[in-house]
C-alpha cells in the first residue's frame, strides 16, 4: 500500500481492528509513543527523519523529553509532599513514587498529545541521545513504549565525533567525558562503550527491535520492514522513497542529514584511518568485546584499522 498522506482516522471497518493482547501485533489504530535509543554521532537523526516519513508517526527534533521527566518527577514528588529521597529515578521505585510518576506522566502528555494534533498524526517518536541515560525511567512512565535501540561501530562513532566537537564542543553529550580526560579519541570511546553497553543492555528488554545503523544505510526498505513488523505499525510500502520528500523539523546539527538528500553509505568507514595508539589498551578490549557481540570488525592499537567491514 502506497501512503500519499497521514491516516488518523479509524478503519473503514472499525470492529476489525480491536485490540488484541499485547504480545501479538496490536491495530493500525494503536498510538503508543516510540523512542530511539541510541548514543551520539550513531545516525539517529537519519533515523528519526525515517520515522517522521510515516504517515502515523510525527518525530520533532531531540526534546530530551526523558531528562525533563527526570525533573518534573523530583518536582512533583516535593510539591504533592512526598518526602524525597537524596537522588531518584524509576529505579527502585517504591509506592510512594506513584503519584509523581503518574503526575509527570500526565505532564508529558500534555505536551506530546497537543504535539499530535498540531501535526496530524496518532503516533509520536522521541529521539534524544541522552535518552539512554533514562532507560529506567522510561520503562516506568511509558511502560506500554515501542522502543528502537541503535548501534553504530565505535570507530566511525569517534571519528564522528572528534570531527563534530572541532566546530561545536557541547551538545552532544561528551561533555563529561571530554572533561575527564584530555585524550579526545579515548574519551570519546570510552563514551562510547559506556552507553553502548547500556544499549545492549536495554535491546534484551522485551518489546525492544535493534538496528546497526550500517544496515539501515545500506538497505534502508529491508530496514524499514524490519521496523513496521516489530512495532506493529500501518504498512506503507514507499516509506523509503518518502525519507526526503516529507518535510520534518530541523533542529540543532539536523542540517547535515538534509543536505545529503538521500540515504547513502558515505559515511561508512569514516573511522577507518582512526588512530588510536593514545588509547589505553584497557579500553580498546572493552571496546573490541562490544563489537563483537554486535557483529563488528575489532578496532586496533597502536596504529589504525585498515578496514572495516560491516
Amino acid at each position: 500500500m502506497r501512503c500519499e498522506q497521514r491516516s488518523v482516522g479509524l478503519a473503514p471497518d472499525a470492529l476489525a481492528w480491536k485490540m488484541v493482547a499485547r504480545s501479538s501485533v496490536q491495530a493500525m489504530s494503536d498510538d503508543r509513543p516510540i523512542f530511539i535509543l541510541s548514543c551520539s554521532r550513531s545516525g539517529s537523526t537519519l533515523l528519526r527523519v525515517a520515522m517522521n516519513a510515516h504517515p502515523d508517526i510525527a518525530s520533532p527534533p531531540e526534546l530530551h523529553l526523558l531528562t525533563l521527566a527526570q525533573r518534573l518527577l523530583w518536582t512533583w514528588r516535593i510539591t504533592l509532599d512526598a518526602a524525597p529521597e537524596p537522588e531518584g529515578d524509576a529505579k527502585g521505585h517504591d509506592d510512594a513514587w506513584a503519584p509523581a510518576l503518574a503526575a509527570t506522566r500526565r505532564s508529558l502528555d500534555t505536551i506530546m498529545d497537543d504535539y499530535g494534533r498540531r501535526t496530524d498524526a496518532p503516533i509520536w517518536c522521541e529521539k534524544s541521545v541522552t535518552a539512554i541515560n533514562h532507560v529506567d525511567l522510561l520503562d516506568a512512565l511509558y511502560p506500554e513504549a515501542r522502543v528502537i535501540v541503535l548501534f553504530r561501530h565505535a570507530a566511525d562513532v569517534v571519528a564522528s565525533g572528534l570531527a563534530a566537537i572541532a566546530d561545536r564542543p557541547d551538545g552532544f553529550d561528551f561533555e563529561p567525558y571530554l572533561a575527564a580526560d584530555p585524550v579526545r579519541s579515548q574519551a570519546l570511546l570510552t563514551y562510547w562503550t559506556q552507553k553502548t553497553a547500556a544499549l545492549l543492555d536495554a535491546a534484551r528488554r522485551p518489546g525492544r527491535i535493534a538496528l546497526r545503523y550500517e544496515d539501515f544505510v545500506r538497505d534502508p526498505d529491508r530496514q524499514l520492514a524490519r521496523i513496521t513488523s516489530a512495532l506493529a505499525l500501518h504498512p506503507c510500502d514507499d516509506w523509503g522513497e518518502r525519507i526526503y520528500k516529507v518535510p520534518a523539523q530541523q533542529g540543532p546539527g539536523d542540517t547535515s542529514v538534509y543536505a545529503r538528500g538521500r540515504v547513502d553509505e558515505g559515511s561508512l568507514g569514516r573511522g577507518a584511518s582512526l588512530d588510536l595508539s593514545m588509547v589505553s589498551r584497557r579500553i580498546i578490549k572493552q571496546a573490541n568485546r562490544l563489537l563483537a557481540e554486535l557483529g563488528y570488525d575489532a578496532v586496533e592499537r597502536p596504529g589504525t584499522l585498515k578496514e572495516m567491514e560491516f
